[in-house]
């Protein structure tokens, strides 16, 4: 499989030669080191075909620079249970998050 367009070229071969990768952990507030075995892991799996049958409402940011959000948008084009919102926001979804409760207090029946 093609290396991920967001780490650039040649860094996945830096990851593996290296064993780890440095990556921004958003939730805890500071770089931690991620090891190759995840992503050799990851290539065990076609998430695309990932039989999913509950209905599934995902959030996906135009701007998002770790999850490009066309990938997103094939996984849910062929899912009628999936329901996909595309906002103009970034990989943390911040400045959406208002329009995200409302759209998930409806989705969830909340209201």
């Amino acid at each position: 499989k093609d290396a991920p367009s967001v780490l650039g070229a040649g860094a996945v071969e830096r990851w593996r030669d290296t064993g780890t990768l440095e990556v921004m952990h958003h939730g805890q507030g500071g770089t931690r080191l991620v090891n190759y075995a995840l992503y050799e892991d990851g290539l065990r799996y076609d998430g695309l075909s990932a039989d999913v049958t509950q209905p599934a409402l995902i959030f996906q940011g135009l701007r998002d620079e770790s999850v490009d959000h066309r990938i997103v948008e094939q996984y849910a084009a062929v899912r009628s249970n999936v329901t996909l919102t595309l906002l103009d926001d970034d990989h943390q979804l911040v400045a959406s998050l208002p329009r995200m409760w409302s759209e998930m207090t409806t989705f969830l029946e909340l209201t």
